[in-house]
């Protein structure tokens, strides 16, 4: 009981971000939530605001363009992932999606990536992003996502 009180004083549980690409349409702001399961393993679920201008998601969106140029959407990405690791650095697995604010448009994925912790509480990942579209698993046109952010 005295090591899981000294385990959660030392993890940090919170965290904002800014992610590029991956499951973020462009470019969004994230806050995250830590859960320790062990010193080694963590479990994280995030959600965030973000905007698509000119990515071929607005074509997958059908309808969205106007004179030529595409019309902002916005995208509230989500994910929940496991970690497991050692000292600062951690192999990220979990799901990964997507929805379009406004619809009723769920883009469901998975999540693949390294997450690095420093002793500063700072945040670095990188990260792919396959989305499941029914029974056909496909790679965004941005292949590898990156955020960087601080938790407190």
């Amino acid at each position: 009981m005295i090591s899981t009180s000294c385990l959660a004083q030392d993890i940090k549980r919170n965290s904002i971000n800014v992610g590029l690409l991956g499951n973020n349409p462009v470019v969004a702001t994230n806050y995250a939530r830590k859960f320790a399961l062990s010193k080694n393993q963590r479990s994280f679920f995030e959600v965030g605001l973000g905007i698509e201008t000119f990515l071929p998601l607005a074509v997958l969106f059908a309808g969205n363009t106007s004179n030529g140029f595409f019309l902002p959407i916005y995208f509230a990405p989500h994910h929940v992932t496991y970690n497991i690791g050692k000292n600062s650095n951690f192999l990220e697995l979990g799901y990964a999606g997507f929805f379009q604010i406004g619809s009723n448009q769920v883009l469901p994925g998975l999540r693949l990536g390294y997450r690095k912790e420093t002793k500063k509480h700072f945040q670095y990942k990188i990260y792919t992003n396959p989305i499941c579209l029914g029974q056909v698993v496909i790679w965004p046109p941005s292949l590898i996502g990156l955020s960087f952010g601080k938790t407190f």
